[in-house]
């Protein structure tokens, strides 16, 4: 177990020190693995099944980490189960997180298919790759002689964006934008529920529009970052009216000059106070 251990922390090493620091979509990882996967269950004569479904979380695990955990313990199932392998999802009942059921018919006592399993390296392996970031893995026995393996991964906490606008046009290009992202998108269409909303979302970032009737988009601003339960939320400016210094100076993080296009065109018209962070 040492070198097979020492042998992991390296790869792990190396997989981390490259990895992206973002969610992994578990949802099309886990119809990725499956992909891969089935020949392998065809060459084997066994019935690979997956349940999945189709809201699952994202996972706060690095891509490559979950894959190779998940095909070690499916490609240990196919080897020693008997007809058929099942994969299915479901949230965890007692923690955060996600777990990732790999059930299999024994072909043997399922005492001993437990110990063969968590004997075998591509065991280890899986579960020192999961244990790296969190997770974990373990099995147990089932009525019927069915096995269940079951991968525990921490899941990320869902990010939210507070959009204030008062167009509705543009609270849906917004969540356009962000409909591939692991942000979720609140609105607000007004400035006084602005702030209610970011008091009680605490979202990760604001983008906040300039031009809305009643309380605008500055005194909104000044409101934020005068109140202590919001001032460390980051602000971004999004307006027709190109007042980038004024925003930058009353704390807006950043500044977008409407109309918006592209990604990558709007990020062309972003100013953003120096030495700040996003």
């Amino acid at each position: 177990m040492t070198s097979v251990s020492a042998a992991v922390d390296q790869e792990v090493a190396l997989v981390e020190a490259t990895a992206a620091e973002a969610a992994v979509p578990v949802g099309e990882l886990l119809m990725g693995v499956v992909s891969t996967i089935r020949p392998l269950a065809e060459r084997r004569g066994v019935g690979l099944e997956a349940s999945l479904p189709a809201d699952l979380p994202s996972a706060a695990i690095e891509r490559t980490m979950l894959r190779q955990a998940l095909l070690s313990v499916l490609s240990l199932n196919l080897e020693l189960a008997g007809a058929a392998v099942e994969l299915s999802a479901e949230p965890a009942a007692d923690e955060p997180g996600l777990r990732l059921l790999v059930r299999c018919q024994a072909t043997v006592a399922p005492d001993r298919l437990l110990d063969r399993l968590q004997a075998d390296d591509r065991w280890r392996i899986a579960q020192h790759l999961l244990e790296a970031r969190g997770g974990g893995l373990e099995a147990w026995p089932e009525p019927a002689g069915q096995v269940t393996a079951c991968l525990r991964v921490p899941t990320a906490r869902d990010s939210t964006v507070l959009i204030v606008e008062d167009n509705s046009d543009a609270i849906l290009l917004y969540r356009r934008y962000l409909g591939d992202s692991p942000f979720r998108v609140v609105a607000a269409v007004d400035g006084g529920r602005a702030v209610e909303c970011a008091e009680a979302e605490q979202p990760a970032a604001i983008v906040l529009d300039v031009m809305m009737p009643g309380r605008d988009g500055w005194e909104v601003l000044q409101v934020l970052k005068s109140h202590p339960s919001t001032q460390h939320i980051p602000v971004v400016v999004c307006s027709v009216l190109k007042e980038r210094d004024l925003a930058l100076a009353l704390g807006a993080a950043e500044f977008l000059v409407k109309p918006l296009g592209s990604r990558r065109g709007s990020a062309g018209r972003c100013g953003r106070r120096s030495g700040q962070g996003r």
